[in-house]
C-alpha cells in the first residue's frame, strides 16, 4: 500500500489557490450554522445516496470541480423534485483530473455511496458538455455544513459539528417543525447490498494507551475484519473541541495511516492540522471506517 505525500509549505485565503507541483489547496473560513439556520436559509434540502462521481475542469480551465450524481430518496422542502428527475447533480469545488489534485478547504468532500441529508442551492458552474442540462446543477449550500451524513446501522448521523442520535427524532421531526411540513417521499432509503452484507469492524486492543497528538506517536490497532485498505477506509479519532452531549470524530489523513491488514492497522495520531481544518486526535473511544461501515472501540 502506498501513499502520496503532499507538503503545503504556503496557502492562501478564498480569493486565491495556492499551487504545489501538482498539487492545489485553497482555505477559507466559515461561520457555523445550526440546523435550523441550515434548514431554513437552504433553497433545497434533499436526501439521497451518491451513485456516482465525474471530475473535471471549468470552462476556463482554473479548477476542478466534481460532480455528484445524487439517488433521491426524500425532498423535504418539496421544491425539487416537483419540476425535476429522481436524481441531482450536486457539484462541489475539488477533485482529481489525470495527476493534478485540487483540494479546498473547508469543502465538502463525498464518496460513491454516501448516504445523507443534502442542504443545497443552485450551482454557480456550468455542468461539463457530456452531462444533461434537463437536471439543475445545485451546489452545497454554506460548503461543508451542506451535508449530514448518516449511518443506516444504527440509524444515526453527522456533520462537521455534531452528532444526532436519532435519525428519526434528531433530523426527520426536527426539520418537520422547523419546515412546518414534512417530507415527500421519492424512494426508499435502504442500505447498499455491500453494506447490509459486510461484517462490522471489531476492535480488540490499542496500543500503547498514552501518546501525543501531533508528534508522530504512532498506535496499534489490533482486531478483526478491518477488510483492505480502501478510499472510504479511515481510522477516527474524537474532535478534541467536542465533549459531553455533543460528540464528533474526525478522519485521520490518508498520509498517516502506516499500515492496514484486514486484523491490524498501524497509524500516526494527527495533531491539529490549520490548513485541513481539522483539530487532531482527542482522547476517548477511536472508530476504524470501512467502505461500508464503522465500529468504535468502546
Amino acid at each position: 500500500m502506498y501513499f502520496l505525500k503532499f507538503i503545503v509549505t504556503t496557502f492562501a485565503l478564498c480569493s486565491g489557490c495556492l499551487c504545489s507541483g501538482n498539487y492545489l489547496a485553497a482555505q477559507c473560513m466559515l461561520d457555523h450554522l445550526s440546523l435550523a439556520q441550515r434548514a431554513t436559509q437552504a433553497p433545497y434540502i434533499l436526501e439521497g445516496r451518491v451513485v456516482a462521481q465525474y471530475a473535471f475542469w471549468d470552462n476556463e480551465g482554473a479548477h476542478i470541480y466534481t460532480l455528484n450524481t445524487i439517488k433521491l430518496t426524500k425532498d423535504f422542502k418539496g421544491n425539487y423534485c416537483s419540476q425535476q428527475s429522481s436524481e441531482a447533480y450536486l457539484l462541489y469545488r475539488g477533485g482529481t483530473v489525470g495527476d493534478i489534485t485540487e483540494t479546498v478547504t473547508p469543502e465538502l468532500s463525498l464518496h460513491i455511496g454516501d448516504i445523507g441529508l443534502f442542504f443545497a442551492q443552485t450551482a454557480d458552474i456550468d455542468l461539463p458538455k457530456n452531462y444533461t442540462s434537463s437536471i439543475i446543477a445545485l451546489q452545497a449550500y454554506s460548503g461543508v455544513q451542506g451535508f449530514i451524513a448518516y449511518d443506516l446501522s444504527d440509524q444515526t448521523a453527522a456533520d462537521t459539528r455534531q452528532n444526532y442520535y436519532n435519525l428519526g427524532k434528531d433530523i426527520y421531526q426536527a426539520l418537520a417543525q422547523l419546515l412546518g411540513k414534512s417530507y415527500e417521499t421519492i424512494a426508499p432509503i435502504t442500505p447498499t447490498a455491500a453494506k447490509a452484507e459486510q461484517v462490522l469492524p471489531n476492535i480488540t486492543a490499542i496500543s500503547p494507551t498514552t501518546v501525543r497528538a501531533g508528534m508522530r506517536d504512532t498506535i496499534t490497532i489490533t482486531g478483526t475484519d478491518f477488510g483492505t485498505y480502501t478510499g472510504l477506509s479511515a481510522v477516527r479519532f474524537r474532535n478534541p473541541d467536542f465533549y459531553g452531549l455533543s460528540v464528533a470524530y474526525q478522519n485521520a489523513p490518508a498520509n498517516h495511516i502506516v499500515s492496514w491488514t484486514d486484523t491490524q492497522i498501524r497509524v500516526v495520531v494527527p495533531g491539529s492540522d490549520i490548513v485541513g481544518g481539522t483539530a487532531g486526535a482527542g482522547s476517548g473511544a477511536i472508530r476504524i471506517k470501512t467502505a461500508a461501515t464503522q465500529r468504535a472501540n468502546r
